[in-house]
């Protein structure tokens, strides 16, 4: 699967599998050996933030943010 196969991929998933996937990921990525697996899989991790963060703020109310709640935000 390459990596536009996998960015539309987990647009059609729910956020547990997304979180599953994640986890599994994360998983492998501490086995990986080669430089070029490790990469994959963190670009692949990358997109799975990116698109749980893209979900929770597309889904919140159409609210303005103070600098100090998306600094707060940024810090999890």
């Amino acid at each position: 699967m390459n990596l536009a196969q996998f960015k539309t991929h987990i647009r059609s998933i729910s956020v547990k599998e997304l979180d599953a996937y994640f986890d599994e990921l994360t998983l492998k990525l501490s086995r990986a050996r080669s430089p070029q697996v490790k990469l994959g899989y963190s670009i692949a991790l990358d997109e799975l933030v990116i698109e749980k963060g893209l979900r929770k703020y597309s889904s919140a109310d159409d609210k303005e943010m103070t600098l100090d709640e998306i600094l707060a935000e940024l810090e999890l």
